[in-house]
């Protein structure tokens, strides 16, 4: 009865320790899927990171982009501008030659109004000779002519001062447009 009573404080310390087993078994068991889970979950992890630096590099190129193209149209804009001002020079200065040229053709035709004048009024004088006078209505048709052209050249120096002005207030709306979207992009990366 002795040897039965040792057997079976064997047999119940062999059972606790199968018992023992089972139950570290099973530890182990939801460990592993733990420590599987936890693994998906780091790559899972790594994976989503790796997509944002790969966005962030996008954005960052982008604000280059977006930076460049800004600075592009700033400087048409600012080319524009100074074409602007050069027109608008170069228009002051053909309205001053023009100015002059019909204040000269004007003096001409004064004096030769004045001869007309003198020579008919002069008793001691011929009057004009008809070839002359034919002379003097050719040189104040041409004058007119000049005139015209003068003003036809200043006009579409004057159009050509609008067409500018209008190009550049686009190219000023876009290159404002695109600083807009820069620090929209940039407020968004923050």
């Amino acid at each position: 009865m002795a040897s039965l009573g040792i057997e079976l404080k064997v047999l119940e310390t062999n059972l606790k320790s199968e018992k023992e087993r089972v139950y570290e078994n099973a530890q182990l068991k939801s460990l592993t899927i733990e420590l599987l889970e936890t693994k998906e979950n780091q790559e899972d992890l790594k994976r989503k990171n790796e997509i944002n630096k790969n966005n962030c590099t996008k954005l960052e190129d982008l604000c280059i982009t977006l930076d460049d193209f800004n600075e592009k149209k700033c400087w048409e804009a600012s080319e524009l501008s100074k074409n602007l001002e050069e027109m608008k020079m170069s228009k002051v200065e053909e309205e001053m030659r023009i100015s002059k040229v019909v204040a000269d053709q004007n003096k001409q035709i004064l004096k030769l109004r004045m001869a007309v004048d003198f020579n008919l009024n002069d008793c001691d004088c011929e009057p004009l000779a008809q070839d002359d006078t034919e002379k003097i209505e050719k040189m104040k048709k041409c004058f007119d002519e000049e005139i015209v052209c003068l003003q036809d050249a200043l006009a579409k120096r004057e159009s050509e001062i609008v067409t500018l002005s209008n190009e550049f207030r686009h190219a000023l709306d876009q290159a404002n447009l695109l600083n807009n979207d820069l620090k929209k992009h940039q407020q968004n990366l923050v």
